[in-house]
């Protein structure tokens, strides 16, 4: 596996508020995080701890940045990104099983994939938390601080030439900072933005479910609608993860299982 590096970091007035909250209603948010693709040059590791060790000799050639938004309401989750008008909405069926919606702001139109269709292994709790748990589980707990809805606990791992760091928000079931990263390349994923505003996930969630849904089992035949033919044209009927991912074509997305060892 080409290797790469993940950070999400920085919550905004919105969770300090919460802080004394007696609740911390992680059941409802709107989360807001930047992600930066670069490619490390010329990297340099001293001392015996790689993990702890590896410096950056010269500036990180940066390949670009993307915002990606985050939906949490109950028993869905929605990953909207903003960069091609493109969002997924994943609906818990059980811990396994999840029905997937993605939709095209554009065109207002979605196509709707049942459980049996939805390509790859379904964890919803990684959708619902962002972070995969065995990825979580199989970390080295570093430190903890904080207490109530602000309690932050960090992780490290480190396997081959990848070195992982993840702050992790117990309460709210969110990564606050997570950190993949190797001697090529470096994704950052940095939470800019977290709110817990039932009235814009409420809206948010219904402007979606006012776009025309077509099932994937009837794009067959449906293929003079010319939004159909467009999608499949352009690669986005068959259901594959959106994220992002490496010159190797591998998903590097935190949601994903790739670096789970």
């Amino acid at each position: 596996m080409n290797k790469l590096l993940i950070a999400l970091a920085g919550v905004g007035v919105a969770f300090s508020s919460w802080a004394h909250s007696s609740s911390c209603q992680s059941e409802t948010l709107l989360v807001t995080f930047q992600v930066t693709n670069s490619q490390v040059i010329n990297t340099q590791v001293t001392g015996a701890n790689k993990f702890e060790s590896l410096k950056v000799s010269k500036a990180d050639s940066q390949l670009g940045k993307k915002q990606v938004v985050f939906y949490r309401s109950n028993n869905k989750v929605a990953y909207q990104y903003p960069q091609t008008g493109i969002s997924e909405v994943f609906n818990r069926i059980t811990d396994q099983r999840m029905l997937l919606q993605r939709y095209f702001d554009k065109y207002q139109r979605g196509i709707e994939y049942q459980p049996n269709e939805v390509k790859g292994k379904q964890s919803w709790q990684t959708k619902y938390q962002i972070v995969s748990p065995t990825a979580l589980a199989n970390m080295q707990q570093i430190a903890q601080r904080g207490s109530g809805c602000q309690q932050e606990h960090d992780y490290q791992q480190q396997f081959g030439e990848t070195s992982i760091t993840l702050t992790w928000l117990p309460e709210l079931h969110l990564v606050k900072h997570y950190q993949l990263t190797d001697k090529h390349h470096r994704i950052t994923w940095q939470l800019t933005e977290l709110a817990q505003d039932p009235k814009q996930v409420t809206a948010y969630f219904k402007e979606k479910r006012s776009y025309l849904l077509t099932d994937y089992a009837d794009i067959g035949d449906n293929e003079q609608d010319p939004f159909l033919a467009k999608m499949i044209n352009q690669g986005f009927i068959e259901h594959g993860s959106l994220g992002f991912y490496n010159s190797q074509g591998q998903n590097i997305s935190p949601t994903h299982d790739n670096h789970s060892h």
